[in-house]
């Protein structure tokens, strides 16, 4: 690059009009002959006045050298041109390369102040989260959504004990054919029934012992027979036990408990859903 920047300079020095004026600026720029590149710049410009990409190049430089007066009287015939183009930026916007969508917004907002167009960030925001909160999303989406998420996926690198009984009995409760009217005196257990032993089960596996008697002790309350609630009852116990001494439940895996959590919650809210559902319809 040496030799080229040698070339250069005798060309220039030859011919002062000679076009080469640009790119040697740019190459001595790139060597850190940053003051050089000015000078070269400054001296060219003058035979070129519609060398746009130059005068650009000019005020860059000038403001890495810190010589902000020097930038802003190059700059001072640019800026009528940057502003008398609008569109321009909003092309910028929507065509450049690796532009962030906040830069994008910038320049879109830029574009719109340049056109003329009274606009203020607080309009922007207000009319932004007043369509956010005007448009609720379609509860089939929704529906379809925590059924996702309700749905071990393969790529998943954890399991939960007795979500496949959770899954089945939810696939179960869908199942075309199955479902009969309900009868209004039978709405109060079906929606009772949400909370089964088998959840109570889930929750006390992974450590929730808490909620597992919450669980125990409402099916308790709705036990048909004494036997029932007599093991209902010996199960709390069981479980208060472990509570009390600080026993953690075993753990099927060591990886993501946080993520395993929330995937349980999703199971269960899942088929909550679905039986509130069947049992109000």
């Amino acid at each position: 690059m040496t030799s080229k920047i040698d070339f250069y300079r005798e060309v220039l020095a030859d011919d002062p009009n000679s076009r080469v004026f640009f790119p040697l600026a740019k190459m001595l720029a790139e060597q850190g002959e940053t003051e050089e590149a000015v000078d070269v710049l400054r001296a060219s410009i003058a035979f070129h006045p519609g060398h746009q990409e130059a005068r650009f190049l000019l005020v860059e430089l000038c403001s890495r050298l810190g010589r902000d007066e020097e930038a802003a009287t190059a700059f001072e015939g640019l800026s009528s041109l940057l502003s008398n183009y609008p569109s321009v930026w909003t092309l910028w916007a929507s065509k450049a390369t690796g532009l962030s969508r906040d830069s994008a917004l910038a320049l879109r907002f830029l574009a719109l102040a340049l056109a003329g167009r009274e606009v203020s960030w607080l309009e922007v925001l207000e009319k932004g989260l007043g369509s956010t909160s005007a448009a609720p999303a379609p509860a089939q989406t929704r529906d379809k959504a925590d059924a996702e998420e309700a749905t071990p996926q393969p790529g998943d690198d954890f399991s939960l004990r007795g979500a496949g009984e959770v899954m089945a009995l939810t696939q179960h409760l869908d199942a075309p054919g199955k479902r009969t009217p309900p009868q209004p005196e039978c709405v109060q257990a079906a929606s009772a029934s949400v909370k089964t032993r088998t959840m109570a089960e889930l929750l006390a596996s992974h450590g929730d012992y808490a909620s597992a008697l919450e669980i125990y002790g409402e099916l308790c309350r709705l036990a048909s027979t004494s036997q029932d609630r007599a093991i209902l009852e010996t199960r709390m116990a069981e479980l208060k036990a472990l509570m009390e001494s600080g026993s953690a439940a075993p753990k099927p895996q060591a990886a993501a408990p946080a993520k395993a959590k929330v995937k349980l919650v999703s199971m269960l809210e899942a088929l909550a859903n679905r039986l509130d559902a069947r049992a109000t319809a």
